[in-house]
Order: structure tokens, then sequence, then C-alpha cells
């Protein structure tokens, strides 16, 4: 499986791990991708899920948006565990600073990497900074982490947005969410529905809609097929 089919295969999963569409109409969106492939036309699952307005554009970006917080987590777990291990930091504080960047994306929607909470916090130098990013990048030339400027690691630490939902009900909020999310989607289409609906027309608008908003919607897509991949997908369920 080349790199895009594997970036498709991730942005499936994270559909089903976020519960916004029903498994039928996801299958019927797999199988319209199918039949696409089987026509000689490649059509991004994105797309397709847009265009049976299964999913809005915001939702699909936020699931782009997601995958990639999930990429970064990879690396800057290792970035973590290389400061420990050459008693840069303590375990407690490498902790301490994963812990935060997942609390700022799930309850600030902020995406920040992990050596950048740690430059701020003072509890690495540039010169420390500089010689694990360079460490990670000799092993994997295609790491996407780099180290942090001084101009960022001088700005002020901002806490948590008034009112952003806590640990403790932001499970119940996401809950609730999902529950109308999935409310709004039902009846679009029956979740046995078969392919014979589908026409070369139909396809054809997709396509020509592909080619006409890859762009916009893409923006996060792109950047995520670019990142490195990674065989183990299990902390992806983690994200939702």
């Amino acid at each position: 499986m080349d790199g895009k089919g594997k970036i498709e295969k991730r942005f499936l999963k994270a559909v089903r791990s976020s519960g916004l569409v029903a498994e039928g109409d996801l299958k019927r969106a797999i199988d319209i991708q199918a039949f696409a492939g089987r026509q000689g036309r490649i059509l991004p699952l994105d797309r397709i899920l847009l265009k049976l307005k299964l999913l809005d554009r915001e939702q699909i970006l936020g699931l782009w948006r997601a995958l990639r917080y999930y990429v970064w987590r990879k690396e800057d777990k290792q970035y973590v565990k290389i400061a420990v291990q050459s008693a840069l930091i303590t375990e407690d504080l490498g902790e301490q600073c994963l812990k935060e960047q997942k609390k700022a994306y799930k309850h600030d929607n902020e995406l920040i990497r992990v050596n950048e909470i740690a430059r701020q916090r003072g509890y690495l130098t540039a010169t420390e900074d500089e010689a694990i990013v360079r460490a990670m990048h000799e092993k994997r030339p295609d790491l996407t982490l780099q180290p942090v400027s001084d101009a960022v690691a001088s700005r002020p630490y901002e806490p948590r947005s008034t009112g952003a939902a806590t640990e403790q009900d932001g499970g119940d909020w996401k809950s609730t969410a999902r529950r109308n999310d999935l409310e709004d989607l039902k009846g679009y289409f029956d979740s046995n529905a078969e392919m014979a609906g589908v026409s070369d027309e139909d396809l054809d608008a997709l396509w020509e809609e592909a080619d006409l908003d890859d762009v916009e919607l893409d923006s996060q897509a792109v950047e995520i097929a670019n990142m490195p991949l990674f065989d183990d997908d299990e902390d992806l369920d983690d994200l939702f």
C-alpha cells in the first residue's frame, strides 16, 4: 500500500472513531469509492462524504486536524523519551508536557508541539532542543518536528481559555454533540443501500468537485499525506 493509500485508511479509521457517520452510510461511501476505482477514477473518501452530505467541510477539516495531532503526538512521545533517557528532563516533567499537549488539543482545540511546551517552561535549552531534534532527524529525515525558535520559546504561557470544557464535563459534552450529529445524519440513506443508483454522471460530478475543491478542502490533507507514517494506529481511537 502506497503513502496515499495509508492516509486514506487512516482517515477512514478516524471517521469511524469519531462516530460522526453511521456505519451503513460509511459503507455506502466506501462502495462508491470502490466503484469509482473500478472505473479508473480515484475519489478521496473525504470528498465523497462531503458530496453525500454525511459530513460538512468543517467536520472533515476537523478530522484532518485530529490526524495531524495524532502524527505529531507519535513524534513528540519519541522526543520526550529521548530527553528523559538523556537525563535532560525528568520522567515526571516529560509526562507533564505530554499531558499539557493533550489537554490543549482536547479542551482548547489547540495544536502545540511538546518541545515548544518544554522550551516555554524552561525545561530545556535551545541547544538541548536542537540536539534532540537533530538526533531524531538522523534516524528519520522525514519527521515534521523542528527546533523551537527563541521567539516562540519566549512567548508567555497562555492558560486554558475561559469556559473551556473540563476533563470532568468534556466527555459528556462530546457524547451529546456526537449524538446530535448522528441524529442529523439519519435519514439520508438506507443503511442497506445498494450501488444500483450510482451513475457515471454522479461520479463525474464528484470528480469535477474534487478538482475544484482540492486547494480549499485538502489544505490539511496534503500536509498529512506528506507526514511520516506509522504502522500502529491504536492511539487513533483516543482522539475522540
